[in-house]
């Protein structure tokens, strides 16, 4: 069951989850975003309180692929059909392991293996049409994933710290005394290592995303 605080986290990753298994788009309108993920949260809340992210990842491979065109962008009401789908066979599949009190009961579960947690931001990186990778939360996710396989050379390194200083400084508007606190900062790496990771796998991704573009 979903706790209240996993609950904020969970609707804008599940629906961020939905669009990248199925295609379908989330609202370009930021209040019919906004509102798509409160009722999306009350839908959750007031009708599926035993599925957890990954069960609804799970739905969305299983059923959301089969059901009818949806159109571009996310239908509740549809969403809840895969969901549906889902919890009958789950229920089925509870019903055959009640009947065999010697073994385990088993609930379908569908854990996200490393590859797909890479993939998956990946795919995120590459539709981020900021690019801003300060805000990319998916660095902070994937490096622990990916740091054997970075290659960059020691100038890259060098750079990458330099432009993490820059933008730090940037985004401190002018403010002289916040800027004197950053640079203050700076004296220890693992004060700017978190953003220092996301610009690594930012820019990690986009060589493989420039590999498969070739």
């Amino acid at each position: 069951m979903l706790s209240e605080k996993e609950l904020n986290s969970t609707v804008i990753a599940a629906l961020l989850r939905i669009t990248l298994i199925t295609g379908w788009q989330l609202p370009s309108d930021d209040a019919y975003r906004k509102l798509l993920y409160a009722e999306f949260s009350r839908l959750l809340v007031e009708q599926y309180k035993t599925i957890n992210q990954e069960e609804i990842a799970y739905s969305m491979r299983k059923y959301g692929t089969r059901i009818k065109d949806w159109g571009k962008n996310i239908n509740l009401s549809l969403i809840s059909e895969a969901l549906d789908l889902y919890l009958i066979e789950r229920a089925e599949v509870s019903k055959i392991e009640s009947m065999k009190p010697k073994e385990e009961q088993k609930m379908i579960k569908y854990k996200q293996s490393d590859e797909e947690v890479v993939e998956f931001w990946k795919n995120e990186w590459r539709e981020f049409k900021s690019k801003n990778w300060l805000a990319f939360i998916g660095g902070i996710i994937c490096f622990p994933l990916l740091e054997k396989e970075m290659d960059f050379t020691d100038e890259e390194m060098k750079e990458m710290v330099a432009t993490v200083k820059r933008v730090l400084i940037e985004n401190c508007k002018g403010n002289r005394q916040e800027e004197r606190k950053m640079r203050e900062l700076f004296k220890d790496f693992k004060n700017i290592y978190p953003a220092w990771q996301k610009l690594a796998v930012a820019r990690y991704f986009t060589k493989q995303i420039e590999i498969e573009n070739f």
